[in-house]
């Protein structure tokens, strides 16, 4: 939890997860363009 403390930004608490989900979004999303692909 050090490198938490040594942050201690809220931005780092709002801006994490927000990068998280993009992220997660992202791969979902090719993905399913890959899955289609390999489909067809």
């Amino acid at each position: 939890m050090q490198h938490i403390k040594e942050m201690g930004t809220v931005e780092f608490w709002y801006d994490y997860p927000t990068a998280a989900l993009v992220s997660g979004l992202e791969w979902a999303i090719l993905e399913e363009i890959r899955d289609r692909q390999e489909a067809v």
